[in-house]
This record gives structure tokens, C-alpha cells and sequence, in this order.
């Protein structure tokens, strides 16, 4: 009997570690938007006031903002033609919690840097930074219902089967 209620007990925690999982993964993504939005205020920083190349500003966004694609991105510079280049396949290679949205409006900054003057490129990159906001939003928004969702439908799973096997 007590090996029974040990293995129930198992269940109901697998169940509930299962659906604290699913959760996680929408909290990471909201977690990933807002250091994109904190990527893309050091982006425009450094182009208003140090005018340095873009290599340069991508190596250091990356030693301070841990986001895969942009170390990718910054190996990258050494081996691809251009910077735009170098962006788009380190998004390809992304495997993250972004969705196919996210990682498109993020997209745009590989053809904003160095496109234009500084002023066009901190313009567009603050273009860029309301998609994003708005995606943040819709993450948000997602998290707070969704991940209370997979919380509950994890334990209760866990209880149901449970309950099934007894």
C-alpha cells in the first residue's frame, strides 16, 4: 500500500513538474523580448554617440547581453560576407523560446545597422523596439494565462492518471 501511494505521489509531481515546464518556456520568451528591447537602447546609444563600427557594437552587446544569436552572430561577422548576413543566419540557427513573430520583427535589425546615417538607423531601430514592445505584450499577456493553465492541467493530469492507475 505504501509503495501505491509513493507512485501516485510520483505522478501527481511528474504531472506538475511537466506543466511548471510549459510555463517556463513562456516566461523565457517574455525574459528574451526584454533583453532584445534592452539590446536594441544599446544599439541606438551606440550609434548616436560612438560611431563605431557595427562588428564592434555587436561583439559588445554580446559580452553584456546573453542572447544566443547575438554571440552566433558576432562568430559569425568573422566568416560571413556582412553584417546582415551574419544576423539573418544567426536568427536561422536561433533555437530558442521566440516565436516565428518575434524573430522576425527582431529580423529588421539586420537590415537597419549600417544602412543608413545615424539618425535614420536609431529612427528605425526605435521602429523596431515598438514591435517588439508589442510583442513583449502579447508574451506577457500569453504568460499570465497560459502559463496558470499548464500549471493546473499539469497536477490535474498528474491527479487523473493517478486515479486512472489505482
Amino acid at each position: 500500500m505504501p509503495i501505491k501511494i509513493i507512485g501516485m505521489a510520483a505522478i501527481i509531481a511528474a504531472g506538475g513538474f511537466a506543466g511548471l515546464y510549459m510555463s517556463g518556456s513562456l516566461s523565457k520568451r517574455v525574459s528574451e523580448l526584454e533583453l532584445v528591447l534592452l539590446l536594441i537602447e544599446r544599439l541606438k546609444t551606440s550609434i548616436r554617440y560612438s560611431h563605431t563600427h557595427t562588428s564592434v557594437i555587436v561583439a559588445e552587446a554580446a559580452s553584456h547581453i546573453p542572447l544566443s544569436f547575438l554571440s552566433d552572430c558576432r562568430d559569425n561577422l568573422d566568416r560571413q560576407p556582412g553584417f546582415p548576413v551574419a544576423w539573418r543566419t544567426a536568427l536561422e540557427r536561433y533555437d530558442g523560446n521566440l516565436t516565428a513573430a518575434d524573430i522576425q520583427a527582431v529580423g529588421t535589425i539586420g537590415g537597419i545597422l549600417g544602412s543608413c546615417d545615424a539618425q535614420g538607423q536609431t529612427e528605425a531601430l526605435e521602429l523596431t523596439a515598438e514591435r517588439i514592445g508589442a510583442c513583449l505584450e502579447d508574451a506577457r499577456k500569453e504568460r499570465d494565462t497560459k502559463g496558470k493553465m499548464y500549471r493546473s492541467l499539469g497536477i490535474l493530469a498528474g491527479v487523473g492518471l493517478s486515479i486512472i492507475l489505482a
